[in-house]
């Protein structure tokens, strides 16, 4: 199977996302589960759905998409989701059925002065083609 390094984070997110799943497993070793089932108030079969997304992330197995950090949302620290959520809604595309989870998760996590996507708007890129010759 292939590996993604550091799951697709930056070093330093990923190492702090494998300290914070590690005290969780050690506070919770033989029902993660039912902890998931609690936070997030789902059934079982959505509850092991999010923990394989986790295992997967933990050992590397995949790279984080904007799904999976829906799916951690109220599992990690506020400031660790934060930091990740921020990362991954700048770095990777997702479709359209995740805009409103994106937006409700922007919204909620982002810092004080730290408003929208990290991206370039669309203004910007067209004066850029316009004063190109495009």
């Amino acid at each position: 199977m292939k590996r993604y390094e550091y799951a697709g984070l930056p070093e330093e997110l990923f190492k702090q996302y494998c300290e914070e799943i590690k005290s969780l497993k050690a506070k919770y070793p033989n029902s993660f589960t039912a902890y998931i089932m609690d936070v997030k108030g789902c059934k079982y079969q959505k509850a092991n759905s999010i923990r394989t997304a986790i295992n997967t992330l933990y050992t590397d197995m995949g790279k984080v998409t904007p799904r999976k950090v829906i799916q951690l949302e109220g599992l990690l620290s506020r400031e660790l989701f934060g930091k990740i959520a921020k990362y991954v809604f700048n770095k990777y595309e997702w479709p359209e059925s995740l805009d409103s989870e994106v937006d409700r998760i922007y919204l909620e996590y982002r810092t004080k002065g730290d408003i929208g996507l990290n991206k370039e708007s669309v203004k910007r890129t067209l004066f850029k083609a316009i004063s190109m010759g495009l």
